[in-house]
């Protein structure tokens, strides 16, 4: 393998973070990691940390400090591009304007299910898997296992704002705890929205009682990871044929304008369920439960007494952090998730010059090269193996800090006046 005359960089190891007083024979872990263990202290707003943690914090700090640039530009200096982030970080940063909006944003939708019938679920439902609900089942736009060349989209499992079954059907007393703490933060979430504390109790034992049927009927998520028994392609009339009363057809047709012809189904015992379990349930309870799964949804994104509560169950209570993040860093992460090449065009700008993404691509050329010298040294292997391994070597696509085309935002809708206007349409 030739190298490069130049100066080579050394990768080195942090020798001051291994725990001497271990062997490494008998728990290699704490003697790499034991003295880095002993000085850090997990942050309070995070319910673990790492050395990738760290990583994503100094990022997240920086993408602050790029932020924080644009709001202090000239707006006649910003591209469209850079318009948009700047707009969608004010709009989460104004914490006047959320907290005295409070859920106005989401009444559009809060309307649709008031005004629910049995005949527009699947209409509803399909609208707000639109903007980030998951009632009933899970959809995810996905490669197909079977066909990488092919986006599908497969239904899967879900409709539960506790994050496992188990939460839901264990009877151990810290179970216990936790689903009467679950049944008090949606009484909350109710009484912050105006309803009475009868009403609102009534609401949080309905949602539960309608949740633990789901749970029910839903596979171990050990069972789940099964590629073989989770993969159950068919086409959308045979879905519709095979897995009534709920009207799959209708449903998918309202998802978005283009046609869809086929699906996969995860969990075939599951969805067979659920299609039948919508129809059983009163439309009182249907309006309940979409109602909870709307509100769950977006209680992390509103105003801050909104905010507190959904920290108050799924941060402190599921999780175990003490302090929620900062909105700055929720916000900043929205961002990072969303328009993620807009913000990070930005970054490589400030951190990443084309000179440290050529060191990588020349590190990961002579990897290719070992990688090449080993599969033609390796005695077990026949030639005809070895050229369709070499074959596959040379398609590997190397990808580096960022990418050669950048994914266009301009038909993104953002507005300086509602984070959560421009949450919907992320």
């Amino acid at each position: 393998m030739k190298t490069s005359t130049k100066k080579k960089q050394r990768i080195e190891f942090n020798t001051k973070e291994i725990d001497r007083s271990t062997h490494p024979v008998d728990d290699f872990f704490q003697y790499v990691n034991g003295t880095w263990r002993k000085k850090t202290k997990i942050p309070e707003d995070r319910s673990r940390w790492g050395s990738f943690d760290e990583l994503r914090e100094k990022s997240t700090v920086a993408l602050k400090e790029i932020l924080d640039e644009l709001v202090h530009k000239k707006e006649s200096s910003l591209s469209v591009e850079e318009q948009k982030i700047r707009d969608l970080y004010l709009s989460g940063m104004n914490q006047k304007k959320r907290n005295a909006d409070g859920y106005k944003d989401l009444i559009p939708y809060i309307t649709k299910i008031e005004n629910l019938t049995k005949e527009n679920i699947p209409a509803c439902l399909a609208e707000l898997n639109t903007i980030g609900v998951s009632p009933f089942f899970a959809l995810h736009i996905d490669y197909d296992d079977k066909d990488s060349a092919k986006q599908v989209i497969r239904i899967h499992q879900d409709g539960l704002s506790m994050p496992d079954r188990d939460y839901y059907l264990q009877k151990d007393n810290r179970s216990k705890n936790i689903q009467e703490k679950y049944i008090i933060y949606i009484k909350n979430i109710f009484l912050l929205m105006g309803d009475t504390r009868e009403d609102a109790i009534r609401k949080a034992r309905t949602i539960l009682i309608v949740e633990t049927k789901i749970a029910r009927a839903m596979l171990p998520r050990l069972k789940t990871r099964d590629p073989q028994k989770n993969y159950h392609k068919m086409s959308v009339q045979t879905l519709a044929r095979d897995y009534r009363p709920f009207p799959w057809e209708s449903f998918i047709t309202h998802l978005r304008k283009e046609r869809i012809h086929e699906v996969i189904v995860d969990q075939i015992g599951f969805t067979k369920f659920i299609s039948k379990e919508i129809a059983r349930l009163p439309r009182e309870d249907v309006q309940t439960y979409l109602m909870w799964h709307l509100m769950d949804a977006y209680a992390n994104k509103l105003s801050i007494a909104f905010r507190k509560l959904s920290f108050e169950f799924h941060g402190k209570t599921i999780v175990g952090t003490k302090k929620p993040k900062p909105a700055w860093k929720q916000i900043v992460g929205k961002i990072d998730s969303s328009m993620g090449e807009a913000i990070g065009k930005l970054y490589v700008k400030k951190h990443f010059p084309p000179e440290a993404r050529k060191q990588m691509e020349t590190m990961i050329h002579y990897v290719k090269e070992v990688f090449k010298e080993r599969i033609l040294a390796l005695d077990w292997m026949d030639h005809a193996t070895k050229t369709n391994a070499l074959k596959k070597l040379s398609t590997l696509v190397t990808k580096i800090g960022y990418p050669k085309k950048w994914t266009n935002y301009a038909k993104l809708s953002i507005q300086k006046d509602s984070y959560i206007k421009n949450i919907i349409h992320l």
